[in-house]
């Protein structure tokens, strides 16, 4: 007798879910140098956010 497999994924539905994720990725890459360039705050659900964007991690190569 064939055991059946439990799916919990639908593989099919990878792809989607990965250009979803990545999707989300790229808008918070953009957007965090456009309000550091504009000098904005940030949208932030706790507090610190901004202290982020003032660190020396926050730079390329120091500039």
């Amino acid at each position: 007798m064939k055991r059946k497999r439990s799916i919990i994924l639908d593989l099919s539905l990878v792809p989607y879910l990965m250009v979803g994720i990545a999707s989300v990725g790229a808008a918070i890459t953009g957007y965090l140098p456009i309000v550091k360039l504009n000098g904005d705050s940030i949208a932030c659900p706790t507090n610190g956010c901004d202290l982020m964007l003032s660190s020396p991690y926050a730079t390329v190569l120091g500039k």
